[in-house]
């Protein structure tokens, strides 16, 4: 069943704050341009709303304009450095893991076969978790690169 972008929307604004978007929904908004641009505006949008209005009780119009213009309305890109400090730290883990079980198992065919094909699973799962982690940094980076 198809369906069109105001239907994704309607049920992506129905979700509660912090509820986990279902996966037909995230697959939808990262392939549809429209739609993560319409996600991006509304978590921006929800940003502004959530801080605090800075303006002093009894101010004037041009102290109120002048506060006004120096609002960000998410017009300026800010950059989110993603730390993968604790990604790197288990992928070398995983590589040191992988040597020394292939050095254990050189006696034994079978036992080589077992530990390669595992170390397979294993590095082809750590792959599929670190992008389904990072996904939304490496959307933005696309995204950017698309743009220049």
């Amino acid at each position: 069943m198809k369906h069109d972008c105001e239907y994704y929307m309607n049920k992506y604004l129905s979700l509660d704050k912090g509820e986990r978007i279902p996966g037909y929904l995230s697959a939808h908004i990262i392939s549809c341009p429209s739609c993560r641009r319409e996600v991006k505006d509304f978590v921006r949008a929800e940003k502004i709303a959530s801080e605090p209005l800075k303006v002093p009780v009894g101010a004037d119009v041009a102290e109120v304009r002048k506060i006004v213009a120096q609002i960000d309305f998410g017009r300026r890109q800010r950059s989110h450095r993603v730390s993968i400090g604790s990604w790197i730290f288990f992928g070398a883990f995983l590589l040191i893991s992988i040597l020394v079980c292939g050095i254990l198992s050189l006696k034994s065919k079978a036992l080589m076969f077992t530990v390669y094909s595992a170390s397979a699973l294993a590095i082809v799962a750590y792959t599929f978790a670190f992008f389904a982690c990072n996904l939304d940094y490496f959307i933005k980076r696309l995204h950017i690169k698309i743009q220049t």
